[in-house]
């Protein structure tokens, strides 16, 4: 068996949400998020006008990988879960990818 890096998890699963001026965001479901990120540019700000997926996101192209815990955040409720989304990248409602990994991958 090597020694070193682990390969990243494998993502399976991609949404899109809105951001609200609340910056909570309802994601529902049984697990958190793998990665969240903020998508911007072009067209990313109709509210009605949801991103087609599968997204590639690159960092600083399009789309600003944002770090948990510092811009964003879950919590479990009944309801499943809801993100709290405090980023600085932006400052208004907006755009964001959020994906899922297997774990143990």
């Amino acid at each position: 068996m090597s020694r070193g890096r682990r390969p990243p998890p494998v993502v399976y699963r991609q949404e899109v949400h809105w951001v609200p001026e609340s910056r909570n965001v309802s994601i529902g479901g049984t697990e958190e998020p793998y990665r969240v990120w903020t998508l911007y540019g072009p067209g990313r700000d109709d509210p009605k006008t949801p991103p087609t997926l599968p997204i590639t996101p690159v960092h600083h192209n399009g789309a600003f990988h944002e770090d948990k815990i510092h811009d964003w955040n879950c919590r479990k409720t009944d309801q499943g879960y809801v993100l709290r989304y405090a980023s600085r990248a932006m400052d208004h409602s907006c755009w964001i990818l959020v994906e899922f990994a297997k774990k143990g991958s």
